[in-house]
């Protein structure tokens, strides 16, 4: 029931707001005494357009919020039902929208003054998707970055939708009939639907893009979770839409302008036909991906998995049949193997017949360490794992039966998460930009193509490049995004961009080995290389922290990993026993034991 709720509150949203941006933005700035018959059953369109929509639009808030209230009172107690209202954010919201949907009303239908008018539609029509943006999986993220992506991509979403929706139910008929007295005008409407559409779409698929990396941990989880399969439903049909939109914009339209220039009206009134036909078209896709952006907000975002995904394997070497399974155990990041070996011949396997497992990460080394697999009868083995991070990992198990040549296999997995991943969030991080010189560049090449994106689309809008700059101008605009945004979307600790506040002196250096000796020394050896007195007794071989991986991470993941320790591993968080300059300290001196300071 609550999909069809919100598909209907987002439809209904775009008709409602949809009908005073195009008047204002569109017909209106166009309007002539030559269209004044065909203004006249446009602005009755749009008039029933926005009232139907807006009562739809709060039919379906006030029913969407007392669903969520069945969840947690009886929506019969009216006492609890009022506390409720007045009492949460989705209650507030609520109300928020019953005082907002009559404001963008009387601004619309009853503010005589036109400036007055169109500001205060704005304004409150902009309130009104903050009501909804405060409400969605953007505002259960920290930072205010999540949320304006989150009204910025609605926003476009809403333009493009609604302008779209009343551009197709135009009077294409009448306008036909009139053609002859009405085309210069209508060419120029048609461009501004353009015009309005490009910026639209060029906002939504920013913001989008930004949404997508916060809310989709990978593209698998387009395809393994209900949430990235509804997205990946959404993205199709948008693309359709960007699709029918390009012909028209690059075939259509042009060929409208031709012919209505050469006086051959009989042939531009049959290929308005088609233009009429096709902004229908687009029209219904744009409103099935506005349903399914409803249906989205109802599920569940595919963040970062609590735990591994279940993995089989089955393997025949020689004469011997492995079948594997791994499943998560516990924590996250931690899988259990269930190892099951026959022989193809049906011999008996000796109960005592080691099984020995080694899980390590092909990127980086972990300190992992062989161990033997429990055996829990003849051929059935438990072997526990621990995947530290996202990446790819194998495990190689080796076993050597009585009288036979030592047999070894090695399974790969692909780890979406890891015990080391859970304290991170994906954000917009701006100071990425900063932090080092390549990240700087592309930042700074990223807004150049920008720069000139904009300038080519601006440029062919006006008719001062041709109109295939238009493509071209959106292929600068996404490159440049994508410079950018690789940059400052980041999966990262909260403290992995945080420089270091204290300096490399050589008293710092020499404060640090002293700190170094006296806390870390005894797993992490005197020199850092994982030698320590207590290593071999460990688990898991503590980091060698001269080796070149200790590169691959900033002075604000060593401190994040310094505070709060490593899950999974020996490794304690010291916030209790260092003060943060301490830490810091120490993070100067491990620095030194890779660069040969000491």
């Amino acid at each position: 029931m609550s999909i069809y709720i919100k598909a209907m509150q987002y439809v209904a949203l775009a008709c409602f707001l949809g009908g005073p941006l195009f008047w204002g933005g569109v017909w209106n700035v166009l309007d002539t005494p030559d269209m004044r018959p065909i203004t006249r059953q446009v602005w009755r369109r749009v008039c029933w357009g926005t009232v139907l929509g807006a009562g739809a639009f709060l039919l379906a808030a006030y029913a969407e919020a007392l669903r969520v209230a069945s969840d947690v009172i009886h929506i019969t107690d009216f006492g609890a039902l009022w506390e409720f209202m007045t009492g949460t954010r989705y209650g507030h919201m609520t109300l928020g929208k019953s005082v907002l949907v009559p404001g963008v009303l009387a601004s619309f239908f009853w503010v005589s003054a036109p400036r007055v008018r169109w500001v205060g539609t704005t304004l409150c029509g902009l309130a009104l998707l903050l009501t909804i943006s405060l409400t969605s999986h953007a505002a259960a993220k920290p930072g205010l970055a999540p949320l304006v992506g989150d009204i910025a991509h609605l926003a476009g979403a809403v333009v493009w939708s609604g302008c779209l929706l009343y551009f197709a139910s135009l009077p294409w008929q009448a306008i036909r009939h009139h053609l002859t007295a009405t085309q210069r005008v209508f060419w120029r409407l048609i461009e501004r639907v353009s015009t309005i559409a490009l910026v639209a779409v060029s906002v939504l698929l920013g913001s989008g893009a930004v949404l997508a990396f916060l809310h989709v941990y990978g593209l698998a989880a387009l395809s393994e979770t209900p949430y990235g399969r509804r997205l990946t439903q959404k993205i199709v049909l948008l693309v359709l839409a960007l699709g029918v939109a390009g012909w028209q914009l690059l075939r259509l339209n042009p060929a409208l302008k031709r012919l209505a220039r050469a006086a051959m009206f009989e042939a531009a009134t049959a290929l308005l036909g088609r233009c009429a036909w096709l902004a229908r078209v687009e029209t219904s896709l744009v409103l099935g991906a506005l349903c399914l952006a409803g249906v989205l907000t109802t599920l569940s975002p595919a963040e970062r998995p609590a735990h591994v995904t279940p993995m089989t394997w089955e393997r025949v070497l020689g004469d011997w049949r492995l079948q594997v399974t791994m499943l998560p155990s516990g924590e996250p990041g931690h899988v259990q193997f269930d190892i099951a070996l026959t022989s193809m011949h049906g011999l008996d396997i000796p109960p005592a017949m080691p099984l020995i497992g080694h899980l390590r990460m092909r990127e980086h080394d972990m300190g992992t360490r062989p161990r033997e697999a429990t055996g829990m009868a003849p051929g059935r083995y438990l072997l526990p794992g621990r995947l530290s991070m996202a990446g790819t990992w194998e495990v190689a198990l080796t076993w050597h039966p009585a009288g036979a040549p030592l047999q070894t296999t090695f399974l790969e997995i692909e780890a979406p998460t890891g015990a080391l991943d859970q304290d991170r969030s994906r954000r917009l991080e701006w100071a990425a930009l900063s932090f080092t010189p390549l990240a700087l560049f592309s930042g700074l090449l990223g807004g150049l193509l920008g720069g000139l994106a904009v300038v080519t689309l601006w440029a062919s809008r006006r008719g001062r490049m041709p109109v295939w700059a238009t493509p071209f101008g959106l292929t600068l605009l996404a490159g440049g995004a994508f410079l950018v945004l690789r940059v400052v979307l980041v999966d990262a600790y909260p403290t992995t961009y945080v420089n270091n506040p204290v300096s490399g002196t050589p008293a710092v250096l020499a404060q640090g080995r002293a700190l170094f000796l006296e806390h870390c020394a005894t797993c992490h050896g005197a020199t850092g290389q994982g030698d320590g007195a207590l290593a071999a007794t460990l688990p898991t071989r503590p980091a060698d922290l001269s080796a070149a991986h200790v590169d691959d991470h900033t002075d604000g993941d060593l401190f994040w990993w310094l505070t709060h320790g490593m899950p999974g591993t020996a490794m304690p968080g010291w916030e209790a026993q260092l003060a943060a300059p301490s830490r810091w300290t120490l993070i100067r001196y491990i620095r030194s034991l890779r660069q040969g300071k000491t």
